[in-house]
């Protein structure tokens, strides 16, 4: 956690009860049960692809 400042502080202001914590470049973004499908859709609007 060391190497992801914002994660680390949004998981101090506001514990994480539930996994996983999804962050993209150290940016937390979802918190919680997301299926693949959904995160799939949501980064590829980031323009993130999959490589896997």
């Amino acid at each position: 956690m060391a190497g992801y400042p914002r994660a680390r502080a949004v998981i101090k202001e506001k514990p994480v009860s539930s996994l996983p914590l999804v962050a993209v470049d150290g940016i937390p973004l979802w918190m919680g049960s997301i299926s693949y499908s959904y995160l799939v859709k949501e980064l590829d609007k980031k323009g993130i692809m999959p490589v896997a």
